[in-house]
């Protein structure tokens, strides 16, 4: 009972981290719309760019995609291939997802790791874009190792679902 308790109170900290990002990542998407908004106005009518749009865009369009990354994870919205599963008992089930769980969070941990060093290693050398923005890369490189992070704990959570939850085939739609 204790242990239950203990891992629905990790659950509601992973829905709540995972709508911080899916928020976060909502945040971002309008200030896309409002920068191609905003640039496509200015061209219109004073008929010139402001050329500042580029970085700032890749900036944001990487944090919608590295925040919403674990709310997809959670929602179960993801692409599932379900036709060779459907065919398999729960138990031959069980111990696939496992498995592809397990490479799926080495592979995010590797990443996570990597994303780590490139962003201390943008910090270190203070490396910054185009002479035009001078916009500091270690902002974006933040963002990517928060969002590997978000996606490694809800890779975790639905291992440990999948391994801790009798009676239910793991593919099955969270209710």
């Amino acid at each position: 009972m204790v242990l239950y308790k203990h891992k629905k109170k990790e659950s509601r900290w992973l829905d709540a981290c995972a709508n911080a990002g899916h928020c976060a990542s909502m945040l971002f998407m309008v200030m896309i719309i409002t920068l191609i908004s905003m640039e496509i106005f200015v061209q219109t009518v004073f008929r010139f760019s402001t050329f500042i749009n580029e970085k700032p865009l890749v900036y944001f369009l990487t944090a919608v995609v590295m925040m919403g990354v674990a709310q997809v994870l959670r929602d179960g919205s993801r692409a599932r291939q379900t036709f060779l599963f459907s065919r398999l008992g729960a138990r031959t089930e069980r111990f696939f997802c496992s498995a592809v769980t397990l490479s799926a969070i080495a592979l995010c941990t590797s990443a996570l790791y990597q994303s780590v060093i490139m962003f201390f290693n943008t910090c270190r050398m203070d490396v910054s874009g185009d002479p035009a923005s001078s916009a500091c890369l270690f902002i974006p490189h933040a963002i990517i190792p928060v969002g590997f992070l978000l996606f490694d704990l809800q890779l975790i959570a639905i291992f440990f679902r999948t391994i801790t939850t009798p009676g239910r085939k793991p593919l099955q739609h969270r209710d």
